[in-house]
């Protein structure tokens, strides 16, 4: 089969499999989605749509709702959505009142727009995975894993659900293609103009992620490593300062729209939860110790000590400290933030949340309802794998050392496109300590396991990258051709 192995062909045969997997979640009854958590209901007032039965709270993180009216925007909330999320539901409401003129929403025509597009950012990940590889035998292994790793249910029934993350994934998958398209194919043409986009689009969807902008600012610095001609300097610094810019205006806008919820958070759940001295803690604030009383509680809890609201805090514990304060804390004590930012890398391999329901409440399953098709490797993840920062650090190094090609020269074209793939690859990953970061320092821990999703991906897209450099390199299920 050797000299039938073609990895744009077997890339093509994965994207088959992966879109008839998810036309079978998503699209053939019993339907799969994910359940609303609460946060729907401000994205459908922004988009002129409401619940068919508003008043049904049984379906609030129990089952998902396939369904939603459409009405004018009269009650929109401007600013409490993203506006990417906002333009891609829009388009979905045109299209299926353009089929259907029904006044009904399905937010299925929502999940199939974010697949086509999904597919059609795996396949070049794909073939630059599969194009490492020589043999069939190698070929086939990474297929299969690319399979269950991309169209596992944790992943495809997000792409059913009015939350940002079928925008984190897609956008995440965009920018690990621009690291195979960039370096060895197109670092003068139109794929570092998409590299720029992705990121604003990134930024734009979640507002956790307003410093991505001058990390993959770097990348454009590298970049001129393998162009070096004046003109295409020029470009790139004017797009490192672009991203740099941006940056500026998204991180004044995440301090400006912090709420007081996670400004609760930031401490209770933050620098009290991780003190080994909550009285301590405080008094760095200037806080008076008899505030230790609300270490570890969150301001939604469904039992408050008090509502962060109130008033009652104002005076003499919110007025003490603001997130720069909370900076310098953790700078001061970087053992409570390196613990904060293991919690994030835990939470990272669940994918699969146990307060997310899975099916619609007409099909009569239980509350909280799972589906054990398509979840083998979220399983392994949650169950078996690793799940700490240093576990992830060492895979990543040891996927350099794999990648490494001690016959490559540093000062050839070659040498240099694969620096600058590396290079992606050191930003791919301070992106995700950076995403963490930046939630710990907002919000203590109590958004993690939402936020960490991007750092999820992340490691999925590691582990497929990983496995398929080993085989790279050592040959482990090559099919000798001598028939031996």
């Amino acid at each position: 089969m050797r000299h039938r192995y073609n990895p744009r062909t077997m890339a093509f045969v994965a994207i088959v499999a992966i879109a008839l997997l998810m036309i079978t979640i998503l699209f053939i009854p019993p339907y799969l989605g994910l359940s609303n958590d609460g946060s729907f209901d401000s994205v459908l007032l922004d988009c002129g749509l409401r619940r068919i039965e508003p008043d049904d709270v049984s379906v609030y993180f129990n089952y998902y709702e396939t369904t939603y009216v459409i009405e004018p925007a009269t009650g929109a909330m401007p600013g409490t959505t993203s506006p990417v999320l906002r333009v891609f539901i829009r388009i979905a409401v045109w299209i299926d009142t353009l089929f259907t003129g029904d006044y009904l929403f399905d937010v299925r025509f929502l999940a199939a727009i974010y697949m086509i597009i999904y597919l059609a950012v795996l396949y070049p990940f794909a073939a630059g995975v599969l194009g490492r590889l020589r043999y069939y035998s190698e070929g086939l292994v990474i297929t299969v894993l690319f399979v269950f790793v991309f169209a596992d249910v944790t992943l495809i029934t997000r792409l059913a659900s009015l939350y940002t993350y079928p925008l984190e994934l897609i956008a995440c998958l965009a920018m690990i293609d621009m690291s195979f398209i960039i370096p060895y194919k197109d670092s003068r043409g139109l794929a570092p103009v998409l590299l720029l986009l992705i990121t604003a689009i990134m930024m734009l969807t979640n507002r956790y992620f307003a410093f991505f902008g001058i990390v993959m600012s770097v990348g454009y610095w590298a970049m001129m490593t393998v162009r070096k001609d004046i003109i295409h300097r020029i470009v790139y610094s004017v797009f490192a300062f672009l991203l740099c810019i941006f940056t500026v205006f998204a991180g004044a806008h995440l301090l400006s729209t912090q709420s007081l919820n996670s400004k609760y958070n930031q401490m209770t759940r933050g620098v009290l939860f991780r003190a080994e001295n909550p009285e301590n803690a405080l008094r760095h604030f200037g806080i008076e110790p008899r505030y230790t009383v609300l270490t570890e509680t969150y301001a939604d809890q469904q039992f408050p000590l008090v509502f962060p609201d109130s008033g009652l805090l104002d005076e003499g514990f919110f007025d003490q400290y603001n997130t720069g304060d909370i900076m310098l804390y953790y700078l001061y004590h970087p053992v409570d933030l390196v613990g904060l930012l293991n919690q994030g890398v835990h939470k990272a391999f669940i994918t699969r949340s146990d307060y997310s329901g899975y099916f619609e409440k007409s099909e009569g399953r239980p509350e909280h309802a799972k589906t054990a098709f398509m979840t083998l490797w979220s399983t392994f993840k949650e169950q078996t794998a690793p799940q700490t920062t240093a576990a992830i650090i060492m895979v990543f190094l040891a996927f350099m050392v794999l990648r490494r090609d001690r016959g490559l020269k540093t000062n050839t074209v070659e040498g240099q496109r694969e620096a600058l793939f590396k290079t992606f690859w050191w930003l791919f990953i301070f992106l995700a300590g950076v995403n963490l970061l930046t939630v710990v320092i907002m919000s203590g821990d109590s958004e993690l396991l939402r936020e960490s999703f991007l750092a999820g991906v992340l490691v999925d897209v590691l582990f497929v990258m990983f496995i398929t450099e080993i085989l790279h390199k050592i040959n482990v299920v090559k099919i000798e051709e001598d028939g031996r």
